[in-house]
């Protein structure tokens, strides 16, 4: 199974998507590289890193991309359709999970879900709005509207900044999260761009990216 350790940081500079800069030079990343089926011959190269301090998660995404859209500007609205990087978590075992998801234009989706199974809409059942999701500071290297499509390789990042109490009224007091463990997975997408694709660090069982029980561990250290 996969594993991923997150290491502590004490940068409290703005986040300014610098990949190799002050905050993420030593720390180490992940691949989001096993890609679906179904998927065409568009495999974009997208790593990743996460960092920690005492109030906050912290998340870097690097993409070296050849086909990049991003239409949707007003928070929760699904942003899986654009050039896509997401992040979904289940910080306790006895809690639901959260799906931050963010387009390459920097606009965001994030959700808590207690029960990923899905209505006949296709939607997920049981899930809610972070009500204080203007709390999560994001930095995007690219332009909030990109359309028409970008069509030429291009690298963008996404860096964003998720304070632990936004998250706490969904999943209970977090504490000192050092020395914890949570389950994770880490996605790209970009489902209604000219090469739709699917991506995952940990392995899927099927196409969706709403299966806690395919999440893998991440730990602070």
């Amino acid at each position: 199974m996969k594993t991923y350790e997150i290491n502590a940081t004490d940068c409290n500079s703005p986040l300014d998507g610098q990949w190799s800069g002050q905050r993420w030079d030593k720390i180490p990343h992940l691949d989001i590289a096993l890609f679906h089926q179904n998927d065409n011959d568009h495999k974009p190269v997208t790593k990743a890193k996460l960092a920690y301090n005492s109030d906050s998660i912290f998340g870097i995404f690097k993409v070296d991309d050849n086909y990049i859209r991003s239409t949707t500007t007003k928070l929760q609205e699904s942003v899986c359709q654009d050039s896509c990087v997401e992040f979904f978590f289940k910080p306790k075992t006895d809690a639901g999970y959260f799906n931050f998801e963010f387009n390459a234009g920097g606009n965001m989706l994030c959700h808590y879900a207690t029960d990923p199974s899905r209505g006949p809409d296709g939607k997920i059942t049981a899930c809610q709005d972070v009500a204080l999701a203007d709390q999560v500071e994001i930095f995007h290297s690219l332009p909030a509207i990109i359309d028409p499509e970008i069509t030429t390789p291009t690298t963008w990042l996404t860096e964003f900044k998720i304070p632990f109490s936004i998250l706490e009224p969904y999943c209970g007091t977090l504490g000192n999260v050092a020395g914890t463990e949570w389950r994770a997975n880490l996605y790209k997408c970009g489902d209604q761009t000219s090469h739709p694709h699917w991506a995952s660090w940990a392995p899927l069982t099927t196409l969706d990216f709403h299966l806690p029980e395919c999440f893998a561990p991440i730990t602070f250290e």
